[in-house]
């Protein structure tokens, strides 16, 4: 499950009927909702306050704020999701691809990264710098490091 709020710029929501979705516009103004993004208030109308169940993907928009809540209800996971506005997670979500943040990410929480590479300010991704034993670690090396990861320049 995921909530979405949205505005006058059309959200994708991707359903299948082997994956399909029940939205919920749970809060704010009416919205509407169509197969192809130029989706506008002449199209389906889902009421604020009212669900609907989709088995094909569609684009969702409002002439006003509104939030959007979606539930798999297959339980399973989605494969493609496109957010053109603000999108907020109220439970974990699971992305098995790589997901890829064109605005601000803000983090609430703990950040736990499991990978092998990071790389900041637009720093290529790199291994951790192995500077073991840390009592012997020169300031040098340090910088190096730190240049490595992006963190200073």
């Amino acid at each position: 499950m995921f909530r979405a709020t949205i505005g006058t710029t059309a959200v994708f929501i991707y359903a299948t009927p082997e994956q399909p979705k029940e939205i919920l516009n749970g809060a704010g103004a009416d919205c509407y909702y169509k197969a192809t993004q130029d989706v506008d208030s002449g199209d389906t109308k889902l009421e604020a306050g009212k669900t609907v169940q989709i088995t094909d993907s569609k684009w969702f928009v409002s002439v006003s704020s509104t939030e959007l809540v979606v539930r798999d209800l297959t339980a399973g996971s989605f494969e493609d999701a496109s957010v053109v506005d603000d999108f907020t997670v109220g439970d974990d979500l699971a992305v098995g691809g790589d997901a890829t943040v064109t605005g601000a990410a803000n983090i609430g929480g703990d950040l736990n990264h499991d990978g092998t590479k990071v790389g900041f300010f637009g720093t290529a991704p790199a291994a951790q710098p192995d500077l073991k034993p840390a009592a012997e670690v020169t300031a040098k090396e340090l910088g190096e490091a730190l240049v490595t990861l992006g963190l200073i320049k």
